[in-house]
């Protein structure tokens, strides 16, 4: 169920952060022009924090490394969740929601993984 909603808020955070602010018909609303939804986000971010942390701390001791869509996105979902709490214990809540995304996107596993991604639809796009 935790992986389910970590999911499930890192994929609506990244289409939300994409939003223009504002609110009201016909305007598109930013998840950073709601302070109740910031802080409903930082409630569950945080209270997840430390199972993240157990079972990060566990998948390295296996030597765990995602292979396939499922297995990469629950490895960028907790370490979304990992770097919003480091990033939250100097950043407001706004500012640590970018500094994971920027940290979570740049993870070498994962850029690899967009990268291939990317490359199997450009392959797929030009095949057809």
């Amino acid at each position: 169920m935790v992986i389910i909603e970590t999911i499930g808020l890192a994929v609506l955070y990244i289409l939300l952060s994409k939003l223009f602010n504002g609110n009201g018909v016909g305007n598109h609303v930013g998840i950073s022009s709601d302070d109740e939804v910031l802080s409903l986000c930082d409630d569950i971010l945080s209270g997840m924090a430390a199972s993240s942390r157990k079972l990060m701390d566990r998948l390295t001791i296996l030597g765990f490394t995602p292979k396939g869509q499922i297995p990469t996105l629950t490895f960028a979902a907790f370490l979304f969740v990992y770097n919003y709490n480091e990033a939250r214990k100097d950043s407001t809540i706004s500012e640590s929601l970018e500094i994971s995304k920027a940290i979570t996107f740049g993870n070498p596993i994962l850029q690899r993984f967009f990268a291939a991604m990317s490359a199997q639809t450009v392959n797929g796009a030009v095949l057809k």
